[in-house]
């Protein structure tokens, strides 16, 4: 019995070791601290865990040398954000996470895991006293690392790659841990361009030291890119899906005056095929989960992707040309010396005075005619007429006509004065639109508001609801009023370029909660949302894509009529991005030569401009796309595009987004 007992408590305990291996998440059991061996104390450390019963905070505190920073995520609670108070860090460069989820109990399948993973990611997020805002600015190359025991290495197989086509960008550093006996572990990287998390799919190494090099030398590099968003590649739309841009023919000089196609078509030509890496257009349907992209924008100064290597090249703004001039030698021009609120006075002052004289004639019974109009009117015009011998031998009259003489004297003298100095000197700077606020048609009031500290937030409200409606592209027509026309070179996702502005801070400012920190240049860009600006020519149409080739006849009648507009002088105005400006003054000068245009400096909508690189991990592309910027190629290029634009005559407008600003060749 003794015997049959002692079996029964030694299975008893085996079954439960083997229980506690499988089902344990405890960091003391993991050793966190042993994995970092080997690791540069600077390099952050950040543990995630679903239950705090799970994280041994005391061990590991006492047991690692480097910045640690422990996070409980519920996932019955969590949202789409975590908000995490990362001021332990010592904000390096080398950053790890420690990711403990049991797949066993997933909530939502794939969201649930997803929405884990992103929150994994290290982020500043500005709270304060209020609400967090929208800024934030995440770190890139995050080793994130899955803590698995071997045998839920199969529920991976569950974890469908659908999620990772919004979030693509958090798992580009994503590794599996999991222990293959008591002393030793494998870490597995998910590989570029792979579909699923399964093992055989993921490259793994035995952990001997430095879990940090050891993930790096098991990262892949990518063997094909996707080229994506041609807006402003000068690439047309239509480009075929599945070709490979470095098995295309180079057969033009990127540097010739003439020559039609786009330089970014040569540029990228030229790069991938230095790298030996395949560039594919980004395919309608979407691309595989997992990929490495590429794209050419602007960078949304409110939000920094994590994994987004970013290459400035430039700044965009808008900045706008113009002809109009109000014309300045007219019949108003005779009352402009004075307010209105001056001829109102002398108006009253002639008639009051004339009254009083009227009445007075007819007081002293003067048999005498005499105008008293025209007396008091005379006086103005630095004239006289003679007084009756029986009138001004009235010291009451004497009174009268000696202050009246006094003050047309002076005003006569101050009207003479005012409209010859206005008559010498060149126009007057209110004559021309110098900045964007000039262009404002209603509400300006709401400018000296701001500029007093006012209280803004419904308004602001108001105009973000209501500037979702204006760039829909369904609802654009041209608005005859007294305000500026804003134009812009057409664009086929957004219509027009200038709308994409609109759009922009539109989305930027939706949910927006800190409203008492807007900025003046959105003030000023939510007023030019306002549709008696119009957006689109006098003549503009809607393309029929019921017809053939409609979208282009379409466009080229409002590039037409946009043309005609601004060389019309009146109240339009093109907003043109900052680095074309001077290649567009320069045409409309040269063929409008009898026109003067105003090119003005004030810009709007500023934020940088480039290349975006995603999932790039350690690629050569990034390097060589900073060595064409650091010697200027890429200036160059731009140079000699805009060169072209002028050389062929064409205006920039004519150069739309997505439909190939420069035509390419057959």
């Amino acid at each position: 019995m003794y015997h049959l007992n002692l079996v029964v408590s030694i299975v008893l305990l085996s079954c439960l070791d083997i229980i506690n291996f499988v089902h344990s998440t405890s960091i003391k059991e993991i050793n966190i601290p042993q994995l970092m061996d080997g690791v540069e104390n600077d390099c952050d450390v950040m543990v995630l865990s679903e239950t705090r019963n799970s994280v041994d905070l005391q061990y590991v505190y006492h047991n690692i040398v480097h910045p640690v920073n422990v996070f409980y995520v519920d996932r019955r609670t969590y949202r789409m954000t975590i908000y995490k108070d990362l001021s332990r860090g010592w904000g390096s460069t080398c950053k790890v996470a420690f990711l403990f989820y049991d797949l066993n109990k997933q909530v939502d399948g794939n969201k649930s895991f997803g929405i884990y993973l992103k929150s994994s990611d290290y982020e500043f997020r500005h709270t304060g006293d209020r609400s967090p805002i929208q800024l934030v600015f995440n770190f890139r190359n995050v080793y994130k690392i899955l803590l698995l025991q071997k045998q839920s290495l199969g529920l991976l197989k569950s974890i469908t790659p659908n999620y990772y086509n919004l979030y693509m960008a958090f798992s580009s550093y994503l590794g599996v841990l999991f222990s293959t006996d008591e002393k030793s572990f494998s870490l597995c990287v998910l590989p570029i361009s792979k579909k699923s998390f399964k093992l055989g799919t993921m490259k793994c190494k035995t952990l001997y030291a430095n879990i940090v090099q050891t993930f790096k030398d098991s990262l892949s590099v990518p063997d094909t890119w996707y080229l994506r968003n041609l807006e402003d590649t000068q690439l047309f739309a239509g480009f075929p899906e599945g070709v490979d841009f470095t098995k295309l023919s180079i057969i033009f000089n990127p540097f010739s005056h003439f020559a039609q196609n786009s330089t970014y078509e040569h540029l990228l030509q030229v790069l991938f095929s230095k790298a030996n890496r395949s560039l594919l257009h980004y395919p309608a349907n979407g691309r595989e989960a997992h990929t490495s992209e590429i794209f050419l924008a602007g960078l949304s100064s409110d939000f920094f992707v994590a994994q987004q290597q970013f290459v400035l090249s430039k700044f965009q703004s808008y900045q706008f040309i113009t002809c109009y001039s109000e014309k300045f030698i007219s019949m108003s021009f005779f009352l402009l010396p004075f307010q209105p609120i001056v001829w109102g006075v002398l108006l009253t002052s002639v008639v009051c005075i004339s009254l009083i004289v009227l009445l007075y004639i007819k007081l002293i019974n003067m048999n005498e005619h005499f105008s008293a109009w025209l007396y008091v009117v005379a006086y103005l015009c630095d004239d006289s007429i003679t007084v009756p011998k029986q009138l001004w031998q009235k010291n009451f009259f004497r009174l009268i006509a000696g202050s009246w003489i006094l003050m047309s004297v002076v005003m006569t003298n101050c009207y003479t004065g005012l409209m010859i100095s206005d008559l010498n000197s060149p126009m007057p700077s209110t004559n021309v639109p110098e900045t964007f606020e000039d262009l404002i048609c209603e509400d300006t009031e709401i400018i000296q508001a701001y500029k007093k500290g006012a209280n803004l937030t419904e308004w602001i409200q108001k105009k973000i609801y209501e500037l979702g409606k204006v760039y829909n592209r369904a609802d654009l027509k041209f608005v005859s009023s007294p305000c500026f026309k804003i134009l812009s070179a057409p664009s086929v996702l957004h219509g027009f370029q200038f709308l994409r502005l609109l759009e922009d801070t539109n989305i930027a400012m939706i949910g927006w909660k800190d409203l008492d920190n807007v900025t003046l240049e959105t003030i000023i860009t939510l007023l030019l949302g306002n549709r008696k600006h119009s957006f689109v020519p006098s003549g503009y149409e809607k393309s029929d894509p019921t017809l053939p080739n409609s979208a282009d006849l379409t466009m080229s009648n409002n590039i037409a009529s946009m043309e005609k507009d601004i060389s019309s002088c009146l109240k339009y105005v093109l907003a043109v991005d900052g680095s074309d400006i001077a290649a567009e003054f320069e045409y409309l000068t040269r063929k409008y030569y009898w026109i003067k245009f105003y090119r003005r400096k004030d810009s709007l909508g500023s934020k940088p401009f480039g290349w975006t690189l995603l999932a790039e991990r350690e690629s050569k592309v990034p390097i060589y796309f900073k060595s064409l910027l650091e010697t200027g190629i890429q200036g160059r290029l731009d140079s000699e595009t805009q060169r072209r634009m002028i050389n062929l005559r064409g205006s920039i407008s004519k150069y739309p987004g997505t439909d190939n600003r420069l035509t390419r060749e057959p």
